[in-house]
């Protein structure tokens, strides 16, 4: 039977976190009844989570795993670390809040059972650029025009909070080091390199979605990833 992990990295997650991903897992549900899923949560070093909640969220579904270790390691490292102890048919990661709905969970799924693809690229149409905060969307656009080159101009976006894949998909993820913010590009070059099929959806963000500043530290450290990642492609 074909088997769907749906990992979920948390950090110092917002205070209505809770609330949102319950109405979440009720969505989940309903629109994934007949697929044998998993919620694989990974508390990625957040120093303000009460892990009470788990046991809240288990009494909601028996869909939850939940991973977690001490030090904050960044977004790439806690989906390795869920990669690594859990297995499926097929995966998709994406964010604690779910910024691009529930829906887009099956709409990805039947992706896969239909077509022979390695990974799913989401695409953020204008309406999400248009509300992301000034610094964030020139440092998107600017990122956008290196991805179209190192993709060798197949691919324009890289950065959208959610990917699926196979298990083909799954090895390149795991040759990847990034830990930071561009992980995801690290990601795709990788299965590019390895001639993997894969296809691009269209997202769009749900109401009142939050964004996360970035501070100059963060700034040079990704940097410094990209061209790590540029020498590599």
């Amino acid at each position: 039977m074909l088997s769907l992990a749906i990992i979920v990295p948390l950090y110092n997650p917002h205070n209505d976190w809770f609330d949102a991903i319950c109405d979440s897992i009720a969505g989940l549900d309903s629109i994934l009844k007949n697929v044998d899923y998993s919620i694989v949560l990974v508390n990625d070093g957040s120093t303000n989570f009460e892990e009470s909640y788990i046991q809240k969220l288990r009494e909601k579904t028996n869909k939850i795993i939940y991973l977690s270790y001490q030090e904050n390691r960044g977004k790439g490292y806690a989906i390795r670390y869920a990669l690594n102890k859990t297995q499926a048919s097929y995966y998709i990661y994406t964010d604690i809040d779910f910024p691009f709905g529930y829906e887009v969970i099956i709409k990805i799924y039947q992706i896969f059972k239909s077509s022979p693809i390695n990974f799913i690229i989401g695409r953020r149409d204008k309406e999400y650029y248009n509300i992301l905060p000034i610094k964030r969307r020139i440092l998107s656009k600017v990122l956008n025009n290196i991805i179209l080159i190192l993709t060798k101009f197949k691919i324009h976006d890289t950065q959208a909070g959610i990917k699926g894949f196979d298990n083909e998909a799954k090895k390149a993820f795991l040759d990847t080091k990034t830990n930071g913010f561009l992980f995801d590009l690290e990601f795709i070059c990788g299965c590019l390199r390895k001639k993997l099929k894969y296809s691009i959806i269209n997202i769009q963000p749900r109401p009142n979605i939050r964004f996360s500043d970035f501070r100059a530290a963060v700034l040079i450290r990704e940097i410094t990833n990209l061209v790590k990642i540029i020498f590599q492609s």
